[in-house]
C-alpha cells in the first residue's frame, strides 16, 4: 500500500531492526565498525530485506490524491 501511495519502491527490513540498530551502535562504540557504511554492509549480511514495488493500484492512489488536492483548494478558497 505504501509503495502504491508513494509510487516508490519500499524496502522492508526485519522486525528486529531496532535491536540490530542498538547492537550496531554499540559495536561501533567498541571500534568494531568504523562508520555507518560498515554497519549497513553488516546488516545486509545478517538481515533479509523485502522490496515492494508500485502496482496497478497506483493509478487509484493518484486519482484519490488529485481529488484530495481539489478539496484542499476549495477549502482554502472558502477561507479567503
Amino acid at each position: 500500500m505504501v509503495a502504491d501511495a508513494t509510487n516508490l519502491r519500499v524496502c522492508v527490513g526485519p522486525v528486529e531492526a531496532n535491536a540490530i540498530g542498538n547492537i550496531a551502535v554499540q559495536l561501533q562504540a567498541q571500534g568494531i565498525f568504523k562508520d555507518v557504511t560498515e554497519i549497513r554492509e553488516w546488516v545486509k549480511t545478517i538481515a533479509d530485506l523485502d522490496y515492494y514495488y508500485p502496482t496497478e493500484e497506483n493509478a487509484q492512489w493518484e486519482r484519490q490524491f488529485s481529488n484530495y488536492q481539489k478539496i484542499l483548494k476549495i477549502n482554502q478558497e472558502t477561507k479567503e
